[in-house]
């Protein structure tokens, strides 16, 4: 079986993370694409330095520039695993992936991980946050990113999802305070879009 991996990772000016995460992912993933909403900083040249193939595209909201990596970009592997700038692959997570993804039957589509998110240096080990898991990686051809403005997740069309137990996939941003507080008013302004988008939806179902 093809246990080949393609990693697609989202970038806008990420010149501080982008190194780190790509170098987390030698020896695992076979393809790296940077999909690039257009940067004013060195994330590209950075990107390609590490042996990624970097694609830009304007933004319009995570799912509809995911699913362009996931359609227009070409990849030739069996499997793409999800991974933003700012996280990276820790401990085994990486090697138990691509034995599993050797081993696995054919009706699986996707795979779990366990994230850890790290605040202003210190992980978040309590309140629910970890440990957490989330299906990062999928067949190709057997799902994409669902079209919404706010907390999208990989969809399977098919088959089913397993979970690999060793490692992390983590979540650690290096930029300040005030960077997370605007990150989450713009949450905030991206679930509003999706409540009225439900709305809208069930007014024309009426």
């Amino acid at each position: 079986m093809n246990n080949s991996i393609a990693a697609i990772i989202l970038t806008k000016n990420e010149a501080k993370h982008i190194v780190r995460c790509i170098r987390s992912l030698e020896g695992i993933c076979d393809e790296v694409i940077v999909v690039d909403s257009l940067s004013t900083d060195n994330t590209c040249e950075l990107a390609e330095s590490m042996g990624a193939r970097v694609y830009r595209n304007p933004w319009k909201n995570y799912a509809t520039q995911f699913n362009y990596g996931v359609y227009e970009c070409d990849i030739q592997s069996e499997w793409i695993w999800r991974i933003d700038a700012d996280e990276f692959l820790e401990g085994n997570l990486g090697d138990s992936m691509k034995r599993t993804l050797v081993q696995c039957d054919m009706d699986v589509n996707g795979v779990y991980v366990r994230k850890r998110i790290d605040f202003m240096g210190r992980p978040l080990l309590h309140g629910g946050w970890y440990p957490s898991y989330h299906l990062k990686v999928f067949r190709k051809g057997h799902g994409d990113c669902e079209n919404r403005w706010m907390d999208e997740h990989i969809r399977l069309f098919d088959g089913k999802a397993i979970t690999v137990n060793e490692g992390n996939q983590v979540d650690a941003n290096l930029n300040n305070l005030t960077w997370w507080t605007e990150k989450h008013n713009g949450y905030a302004t991206r679930e509003m879009a999706d409540m009225l988008m439900m709305e809208y939806a069930m007014d024309a179902k009426a």
